[in-house]
């Protein structure tokens, strides 16, 4: 992929998070954007990479299990024992989202893998905690101002 590609994409990406955006921010090249982006509607729709399902990120993700797989392990083990841990979860869910490197490194920092499976199951319970509330805001602003850096290179 080449530098006019990648930076297309982030063009889109940047029109992505402006139109979502509660922000006042004017910009200056949104109109051009905004006609970049549909011209490549076609393009972009079939290759546009997945989102990080915490702060819409598109750089550098990958899957990641909310409830651990050394926690699953352990509690199928269990449940051959049990019935109780047999009723309390049911591992036929996969507990899979896609992240981002930050959002990934940011919600192990906040949270042990008891915690993860336990408390914040799901994307809406760890978006919910104050620490993430507080670097999620502060990643949407990062991302939006890294992208328009490179814009005007």
């Amino acid at each position: 992929m080449s530098n006019s590609d990648d930076l297309l994409n982030d063009e889109d990406y940047l029109a992505y998070l402006t139109q979502s955006s509660d922000s006042e921010e004017d910009l200056s090249n949104n109109n051009t954007i905004e006609e970049q982006s549909k011209t490549n509607n076609k393009n972009s729709q079939k290759n546009k990479p997945k989102e990080c399902e915490l702060c819409g990120d598109w750089r550098r993700t990958s899957l990641h299990h909310l409830i651990p797989k050394l926690i699953i392990k352990r509690e199928k083990k269990r449940s051959r024992k049990s019935k109780k841990y047999k009723e309390r979860r049911s591992f036929t869910e996969v507990h899979l989202v896609r992240l981002c490197k930050y959002c990934h490194s940011k919600l192990h920092k906040c949270f042990t893998h008891k915690e993860l499976s336990e408390q914040y199951s799901t994307p809406d319970l760890i978006c919910e905690h104050p620490d993430m509330i507080k670097y999620l805001k502060w990643k949407k602003k990062k991302v939006i101002h890294d992208l328009k850096k490179k814009e005007n290179k």
